[in-house]
């Protein structure tokens, strides 16, 4: 899965610490082909829980492992760690009441790779946010990355190829990826694949895109392009014309379908118009997500609109945007929207691209009354004019008082309090398809 720039390299120390004939370390492994992240392995000839103490060569600054459980073969991935740094770490053993200490070892980190995209913070936040942002770069070689408030690479996976943008992250702390249109991957941070599904196996017949996510019951849950054959030829089409729409599919971990839908079931492309010109994408639908209630949030780019459905039945059971099922005054009216969510006050969200005649980015939110048919906006943020972003783009509330955007054309990734201030703004040498903001996992440290 994973392309290293640099020097790989693998340190092999055979290491026998005798605790009055109890038991010894054997054969400590050091692989260092990641300049942020590096994996141990060693073995115990008795059973032992034990964790791993490193830090930079001459730094008073330590870091722990968390300990594992007790066992004979062990293995650590020490993360966030500084390129080209040399450091120390001891194993410190323990069993019941009795605690070993190692001799030191040392390893160095190569360079970061030079195919990382480049970061510069044009505004830098006075109060740091605490968390971690994920971002992917889709020109090859693809690579995922989390950048902390300084603009700071803290963890990067490379691939040897180009990627498709969409991704997400996992409540287990994976990220789920789209590859291509016909394959998805999940690897946790350690690099580990924990996934990995392609077009023709299992039961996925159908090209992906824009989308993959994980339900409730562990699900795969990705949109599909799923194609229609009609007579168009009373509008100037042929006998036998093709309309490109969307589908979802939810597989199980064994790719076992699930569950799909089929948007040609549920309306009708013929109803639509100038289908003639619309036919080669007419929806576009390029996001899904979960409501509060377990049923499906689709954004349709195309019809300016976003659709609840109902996961079991497949039925719409609202519409809102553009002719929706909700009355919207001008301003509450979005377009080409992308990235619609259930936010953390339960509120539906959403990145408004805007269009040609209204060259203006938002961030919208609408609690929604399902019964009454109502929407109230809440949230309602516009960039600044220079961060207009006609496609792609995301906007996330976070730590309750923020929302974080990615605005995909300008290359940027920014930050505004809910009054619409910029708080902090981040340029990159690429463009992101949406930024994602992740709580500061455990194993990794400033």
């Amino acid at each position: 899965m994973r392309v290293y720039s640099g020097i790989f390299a693998t340190f092999l120390f055979v290491l026998t610490l005798s605790c009055d004939g109890r038991f010894d370390i054997e054969k400590v492994h050091v692989d260092n082909g990641n300049a942020l992240r590096v994996p141990i392995h060693f073995h115990t000839t008795g059973i032992v829980s034990t964790q791993i103490e490193y830090w930079i060569e001459n730094d008073s600054m330590t870091f722990f492992t968390e300990r594992n459980q007790p066992g004979k073969d062990h293995s650590f991935t020490l993360q966030s760690l500084v390129e080209k740094s040399n450091y120390k770490f001891r194993i410190h053993s323990k069993r019941g009441e009795e605690n070993y200490t190692s001799e030191s070892y040392s390893f160095s980190t190569i360079s970061l790779p030079i195919s990382l995209p480049s970061f510069e913070l044009e505004i830098e936040f006075d109060g740091a946010f605490q968390g971690l942002i994920l971002v992917k770069k889709v020109q090859y070689p693809g690579q995922h990355l989390l950048i902390d408030q300084k603009g700071e690479i803290r963890w990067y996976e490379e691939f040897d190829s180009d990627l498709y943008r969409p991704f997400s992250w996992t409540t287990k702390g994976h990220v789920l990826s789209m590859i291509s249109d016909h394959k998805f991957q999940e690897f946790d941070l350690d690099g580990k694949l924990k996934f990995s599904m392609e077009k023709g196996q299992g039961d996925l017949i159908k090209l992906i895109h824009h989308e993959i996510i994980k339900d409730r019951n562990n699900n795969y849950v990705t949109l599909t392009r799923n194609n229609k054959v009609f007579d168009l030829s009373e509008i100037g089409g042929l006998p036998n014309d093709t309309i490109k729409g969307d589908g979802i599919i939810v597989l199980n971990d064994s790719g076992e379908k699930v569950w799909e839908w089929d948007i040609f079931s549920f309306s009708d492309p013929l109803a639509s118009e100038n289908i003639l010109k619309k036919k080669n994408d007419w929806s576009h639908a390029n996001s899904i997500n979960l409501d509060i209630d377990g049923n499906y949030l689709v954004s349709f780019r195309h019809f300016n609109q976003i659709w609840k459905i109902d996961s079991k039945s497949g039925d719409v059971i609202w519409k809102i945007g553009k002719d929706g099922d909700f009355l919207l005054n001008k301003n509450e009216l979005f377009y080409l929207q992308h990235a619609a969510h259930i936010n953390s006050r339960g509120e539906l969200m959403l990145f408004d691209n805007g269009r040609s005649n209204r060259k203006i980015s938002r961030a919208l939110s609408f609690k929604i009354d399902e019964k009454k048919l109502k929407a109230e906006m809440i949230i309602n943020i516009s960039l600044p004019d220079s961060l207009f972003s006609f496609k792609q783009g995301s906007a996330y509330l976070i730590e309750d008082d923020k929302v974080l955007f990615c605005s995909s054309i300008k290359y940027r990734v920014v930050m505004t309090n809910l009054s619409g201030a910029v708080l902090w703004q981040l340029k990159s040498s690429h463009s992101f398809y949406r930024a994602e903001y992740i709580d500061c996992p455990e194993s990794f440290h400033y």
